[in-house]
């Protein structure tokens, strides 16, 4: 029981709604998940044990977040019976009964999902500077989302270095990073005003190595900055920038609970006849 206890309890994070020490028996839940545990105690032997303990039982269990859930599995060196490969709809027939339609995700993808899940967030340091700036000179290059050309962006690695340890170094700013296998593959930084009345806000800055994107980096690096700013008493507002043209990234922004607020109207030229307006995003922490 006591192990069953660390499982459920410290690890799939189930709540426990009640437990008879004298009966060695224990009620726990997850969501709309409900379990009752006994230990061999006479009351309920209801079939032949096998081992270990059980008759190869399978439990279907919803969850918001599996990948971060599979994620801490494998954190405490639980091997997975299956990893994260099945896509699936649920629908609900005219007689009430549910279908489940399920597809198997290809290799490739699963391998992405996996290297997602190995991905470490953590909080930026001054040694990162170089793999920071590496980063920003790549994406820059692209010459598609950002304000700067790359004949514009000359910062040093040592001026890099500074950047870091000034935003460490506020209570108000942060800088967090992705890394996977000692790479850092993207990272978010967090800058605030330094007037008074604007203190309480602040915006950032988001890139991504180009061969890790579309595999929910950005997701997790900017769910990071929030639980951050969430958990900040000097933090009540996140803004950002965007350009109009930059779908995929509004995309992610609203499902994180951005919003819309405002647009600068042709901000950005391009060349002599093209434009781009800048959206302006917020939330409120």
């Amino acid at each position: 029981m006591d192990e069953s206890k660390k499982f459920y309890l410290g690890i799939l994070q189930f709540d426990l709604a009640y437990e008879r020490v004298e009966d060695k028996s224990a009620f726990r839940s997850l969501g709309e998940a409900q379990m009752l545990f006994e230990e061999i105690n006479g009351s309920w032997n209801t079939a032949e044990l096998m081992h270990p303990l059980g008759r190869g039982v399978n439990f279907h269990i919803e969850v918001e977040d599996v990948e971060g859930r599979a994620a801490a599995l494998k954190g405490r060196g639980i091997k997975l019976y299956r990893d994260v490969m099945v896509k699936e709809i649920l629908v609900q027939d005219p007689d009430g009964d549910l279908l489940r339609f399920s597809q198997m995700i290809s290799a490739g993808e699963g391998r992405r999902m996996s290297e997602t899940l190995s991905c470490m967030i953590r909080t930026g340091e001054w040694k990162d500077a170089e793999a920071v700036l590496a980063i920003q000179h790549a994406v820059i290059s692209e010459g598609e989302y950002f304000i700067a050309v790359s004949d514009e962006f000359n910062k040093t690695e040592q001026q890099q270095r500074d950047w870091i340890e000034q935003l460490l170094e506020n209570d108000r700013e942060t800088i967090i990073v992705a890394e996977m296998k000692g790479e850092v593959i993207g990272w978010i930084a967090f800058q605030t005003e330094k007037r008074k009345r604007l203190s309480h806000k602040g915006s950032f800055g988001l890139m991504i190595s180009n061969k890790y994107r579309e595999m929910g980096i950005g997701k997790k690096l900017l769910g990071a900055l929030l639980d951050w700013a969430e958990a900040n008493p000097l933090i009540e507002k996140v803004s950002l920038g965007v350009f109009s043209t930059n779908h995929r990234a509004i995309s992610l922004y609203k499902k994180m609970g951005f919003v819309e607020e405002g647009r600068k109207i042709r901000e950005y030229k391009l060349n002599d006849h093209d434009y781009l307006d800048d959206i302006l995003m917020y939330k409120l922490v």
